[in-house]
């Protein structure tokens, strides 16, 4: 099962300390940018489209391919970031069934 990318953006949040709210918001403060930029990739390294994740942060999908290339990002920080997100949805998915 892939990884919703409402679980891939929590964990951004998380680890950056950043409100949701502001990562789906259209400001363009420095401070957003990087983990923005960050989840962009990580959304498409966990197989969604760039066109899925445009849509997710009602953007165009030219600006997660401009993200995805600038991203300024090890893969180890993109795989800590698949991995709490997976953590995330895992358990969810196992609390509300039983």
């Amino acid at each position: 099962m892939r990884i919703k990318l409402k679980y891939i953006l929590k964990a951004v949040s998380e680890i950056y300390n950043i409100p949701l709210a502001e990562l789906k918001s259209h400001d363009r403060h420095a401070i957003l940018v990087r983990p923005r930029k960050i989840f962009y990739r990580a959304g498409t390294e966990a197989g969604h489209t760039p066109s899925t994740v445009a849509r997710y942060l009602d953007r165009d999908h030219t600006t997660i391919l401009h993200g995805v290339k600038t991203a300024k990002c090890t893969p180890e920080d993109i795989l800590a970031i698949i991995e709490t997100a997976k953590e995330r949805q895992d358990f969810e998915l196992n609390y509300f069934r039983s």
